[in-house]
């Protein structure tokens, strides 16, 4: 699956989104609540659509 540059987030402007801390952020990570892309070793980049999933369904 590809994703284009609009649509990854950094693990900052993921938090800024949910309204969280980027420690909530690394937790959802682990939990398997969102998932990443990773770019080289040391970059993560979260999947936009799945922010946006959880933003629909915790407003249900």
């Amino acid at each position: 699956m590809s994703h284009s540059k609009d649509d990854l987030l950094t693990v900052k402007e993921a938090a800024k989104m949910l309204k969280v801390s980027e420690p909530t952020i690394w937790r959802l990570l682990k939990e398997g609540k969102l998932r990443r892309v990773k770019l080289g070793t040391k970059t993560t980049r979260i999947i936009k659509t799945d922010i946006e999933k959880l933003i629909e369904n915790s407003t249900e």
